[in-house]
């Protein structure tokens, strides 16, 4: 556009030159003048001149009225309509003259044309300045228009600021808040996305208003498992269920009840193999254990085992067996607690656990052979399961007397907590089960029940905690409704049916359904109880099969059984009727350790232990047996008892007093305890302290008394008791005096400390192991057999 002609409201065909408008104008009415004088002279129009001029009054009332309609309205001004319409008028007339009178072209036509010309060109120039003043001046309607809109549309920009783009924080909250719409929780907000090694964590906010809950969420979970993949392009491909909901907390463990989590796992934790881990370092109940990997999170599964029974349950082949390993790898560690396995398998358990102690391996940090099993008790029949049942609640309703602080039992390695754990307890409980192993049809499974209904509802809070694994949870099959309400542990592993699942899990609800449907590889598992907050889905730990278990086992035991506590001597005593000191020592009970049987049924530890007595068994074809049951010294190879001595005879009357004995020490006997007090002062702390063997010491003079150095452990009257008795009875009718016995237990590293070793042998003759004839401490003690008088 020109800057000198600006462009205006009028229009324009031309460029710039706005004069030559009217000039135009007259060109044109001089070239139609022309052309009617030459039609007119060729004879081509004979129309009478006064036709002609209404014509040319036509023409001109038509160029006026066109002037003045081109120029209409408030976007022009009057001084430009009345010159258009002036200049039409005297085009029009000049050309209704001159057509008229045929005067176009004389000297006076032209000149008038000339003049009339110039005279519209200069008016057109001054309208159209003033025109184009009047729109500066915002005169006209469009130029107010304009005005207005660019005044609205500043305000506008004032008032809404353009918008920023969009960070991609806002991007991933609004996908997620408008899948969420669309799967039916519209009102609940995206907070923050976190990354976890199972994959993406979502933190979501529940509407205030209470239309959304977790349970409603939890229930969204199928439509969300098709929405997620289909709608998220970098979620495409995840696996069936691998969306879970979790309640928010806080870090100290609250629940958050408008906040809730939803995990995505883009890793399958559940087929990979979680090893065990190798660690053999002492560890106490009351710390958390590793178990497993948390499929949610990849993170390590913790679970304390104290103050809990618990539960498993899952189908054969599944892992049971494998989280037994696991759990006996982890308590073995424990020197706080000691193992009771009711193995339902008849040993196939318990048997890479024993292997080492049988087999008699060395401790790799003593040197020396393996002195006990990494068990305190076993048993794969039900006649033994009786038996450690009832001592199982014998402790626990002993407990509290022998200790009057506190509400709970305090497990320390002294006064250790006891695991009683029952591997396919429907073995011993089941209704199916008939009779295995020895004689068990004398125990039923309902008697069995009953016991263990009544230690979990006793044992809790006296340190004494079940553990039971099954293939179901039925009542036929594992422990009474009572028993099981008890349990505030559970571990499910896959079983046979998801209802079946659920049922295991207290509250379930339609998380427990969605977890119980992911149960589908072995060794996944729910676990519920242990402190945790709701339920977890975990991988559990694996121990190992065929070789790679026995190398497991025996490297555990190996190193395990340094930290293995004995049961303190109160609970002890009080396990005396069930057969807790001979557990071990007993050839028919552990007979099946060394593949063997038991010389007859074995019987229940109810029925009166008499040498001799006759006991009724399955009669044989035409005629009737019995078996007598042998007395422990029968056992032991010793001289037959006499009736009422389980060990033999006790002496009929007072004895003569021992001419040794005095309230003061035998000068000879004074002689070998100091030898024995400067041996142990020159090669460390007495066995009774808990430290590393000293060097060996030279070999002792002829009147000194030989103390055999080695491994240094606490020193433990039931377990020294039946190497006192071999001794007593290998000495004969000679007898032994205190300081020989002490010399007969320190060969075997079980001697206690010096000054407690009157106290054994007391203890001793009160058991009715030993006769003391003078009453003295310093006389001599004999052997009931062997004692004559």
């Amino acid at each position: 556009m020109s800057n000198h002609d600006p462009r205006t409201h009028l229009g324009r065909p031309w460029r710039a030159r706005s004069w030559l408008v009217p000039l135009e104008a007259w060109a044109l009415a001089a070239i139609a003048a022309w052309a009617v004088h030459e039609a007119r002279a060729g004879g081509i129009l004979t129309v009478p001149a006064g036709v002609l001029a209404a014509a040319g009054l036509v023409v001109t009332v038509v160029l006026a009225a066109a002037g003045i309609a081109v120029a209409a309205g408030d976007d022009f001004t009057g001084e430009i309509r009345a010159v258009l319409s002036g200049s039409g008028l005297l085009i029009g007339g000049w050309l209704t003259v001159v057509v008229a009178t045929d005067s176009a072209w004389t000297l006076l036509g032209m000149f008038s044309a000339v003049v009339f010309g110039a005279t519209s060109a200069l008016a057109y120039c001054w309208a159209r300045h003033e025109q184009r003043a009047y729109e500066k001046a915002g005169g006209s309607a469009a130029a107010r228009r304009a005005a207005e809109r660019a005044a609205a549309e500043a305000a506008a920009a004032v008032a809404e600021p353009e918008p920023e783009p969009l960070t991609p924080e806002q991007i991933e909250a609004e996908r997620w808040e408008r899948l969420l719409t669309r799967a039916g929780a519209a009102g609940v907000e995206y907070i923050d996305r976190y990354a976890s090694k199972a994959g993406p964590v979502i933190h979501l906010r529940l509407p205030e208003d209470g239309s959304i809950t977790y349970t409603s969420l939890v229930g969204l979970l199928d439509k969300l498992e098709v929405a997620v993949p289909s709608q998220l392009r970098e979620f495409r491909g995840i696996r069936p269920a691998a969306l879970r909901f979790k309640k928010a907390r806080t870090a100290s463990g609250q629940e958050i009840t408008t906040e809730v989590y939803l995990h995505i796992d883009v890793r399958d934790i559940l087929k990979k193999v979680v090893k065990l881990p190798d660690d053999h370092g002492p560890l106490s109940v009351y710390t958390a254990l590793p178990f497993g990997e948390l499929v949610d999170t990849g993170e390590t599964l913790y679970l304390t085992l104290c103050e809990i029974h618990v539960m498993i349950v899952g189908q054969t082949g599944q892992g049971k067996s494998n989280l037994l390993h696991v759990l006996i790898h982890q308590l073995s560690r424990c020197e706080d607690a000691v193992l009771w396995v009711y193995d339902g398998k008849g040993g196939r358990t318990v048997r890479p656990w024993l292997r080492p102690w049988l087999r008699r391996m060395k401790n790799p940090v003593t040197g020396m052979p393996l002195d006990r099993p990494i068990f305190d008790w076993v048993a794969i029949n039900r006649i033994e399961a009786e038996r450690m049942f009832a001592a199982a609640i014998a402790a626990a309703t002993s407990r509290p007397g022998l200790n009057d602080y506190g509400s709970k039992w305090r497990a320390t390695p002294e006064s250790p907590a006891i695991f009683v754990i029952a591997d396919e307890l429907s073995q011993a409980t089941g209704n199916h089960v008939g009779p295995s192993y020895g004689d068990d049809t004398a125990v039923t499974s309902a008697q069995l029940d009953k016991l263990i209904t009544q230690g979990v509802s006793l044992g809790r809070s006296e340190a004494v905690w079940w553990w039971t694994a099954n293939q179901r949870n039925t009542v036929t099959m594992g422990a009474s409704g009572d028993a099981q309400s008890q349990f505030g542990g559970r571990i499910v592993l896959p079983v046979e049916t998801a209802d079946e699942a659920r049922s295991m899990l207290a509250k379930s609800g339609p998380e427990a359904a969605h977890l119980a449907g992911r149960l589908t590889s072995p060794g996944s598992i729910v676990v519920q109880g242990f402190g945790l907050p709701g339920y977890e889905l975990a991988k559990l730990c694996f121990a190992g099969d065929d070789d790679d278990l026995m190398q497991v086992t025996e490297k555990a035991v190996l190193w395990h059984t340094q930290y293995r506590p004995a049961l303190d001597d109160a609970t002890a005593a009080e396990l005396a009727p069930y057969g807790y000191a001979d557990r071990w020592t007993d050839p028919d009970r552990t007979a099946w350790m060394y593949g063997r049987k038991p010389s007859g049924p074995l019987l229940r530890y109810d029925v009166p232990a008499k040498p001799g007595q006759a006991i009724p068994t399955t009669p044989a074809a035409g005629g009737t047996a019995t078996i007598t049951r042998k007395s422990a010294a029968d056992v032991l190879g010793l001289p037959p008892a006499a009736a009422g001595n389980p060990w033999g005879r006790q002496p009929a009357t007072p004895a003569p007093a021992d001419t040794a004995g005095a309230a003061e020490l035998a000068p000879d006997e004074a002689a070998q305890w100091e030898e024995i007090a400067r041996q142990y002062e020159a090669n460390g702390p007495e066995p009774d302290d808990d430290t590393t063997a000293p060097p060996p010491v030279p070999e002792p003079t002829a009147t000194a008394v030989p103390v055999q150095p080695g491994p240094r452990r606490r020193a433990d009257y039931r377990r020294a008791r039946p190497l006192m008795v071999e001794s007593l009875n290998k000495a004969g009718a000679a007898g032994m005096m205190a300081v020989d016995m002490y010399r007969a237990l320190s060969d075997k590293h079980e001697a206690p400390a010096r000054t407690n070793m009157y106290d054994w042998m007391a203890r001793l003759v009160a058991d009715g192991y030993a006769v003391q004839p003078s009453g003295a401490t310093n006389g001599r003690y004999y052997h009931p057999h062997h004692w004559k008088g």
